[in-house]
């Protein structure tokens, strides 16, 4: 499934990047399905460059979920789980209260996160914020959702 460039920037402000480019690349080959409440199977097969549906298959057998399960996941278990796969990863402590501010004035251009908020999972990967839509940088400078837990990717 190839994602068109309308849904990565509908009303950017920042240009593509050679960076972003690279990032769209890596999207369209882990079968991303856009409408399923599974930010969390998304984030860790970016992280881990693992199909979602291999990662939703793994999630699934490592935490019984239920058949009504869709891809909801939890920070500790999304944790541990990187961690499992060999990931090297911190938890790190932060300062600003949304991801807006952290996005502004904290978050390293250089590095990779995994950043939640209220009930959502996102991947922050030098500059550019993924979620199980795509790229969604907009909401990153604009939206005042609490900071969770930020995870840095090593």
């Amino acid at each position: 499934m190839t994602i068109p460039n309308s849904i990565y920037f509908p009303f950017s402000r920042l240009s593509p990047t050679n960076h972003t480019d690279k990032v769209k690349g890596k999207l369209n080959k882990l079968g991303i399905k856009s409408g399923k409440p599974n930010c969390g199977i998304v984030s860790m097969a970016y992280i881990t460059d693992k199909p979602v549906s291999d990662m939703a298959e793994l999630y699934r057998k490592r935490y019984y979920t239920g058949k009504g399960w869709r891809g909801r996941t939890n920070n500790s278990n999304r944790f541990i789980l990187l961690r499992n796969l060999g990931v090297n990863c911190v938890h790190v402590k932060f300062k600003s209260k949304t991801l807006m501010t952290w996005f502004k004035n904290e978050a390293d251009k250089t590095k990779v996160y995994e950043v939640t908020t209220t009930s959502h999972a996102m991947v922050y990967d030098k500059g550019v914020m993924i979620d199980q839509c795509g790229i969604v940088t907009d909401y990153a400078l604009t939206s005042r959702a609490r900071l969770d837990t930020i995870i840095e990717i090593i």
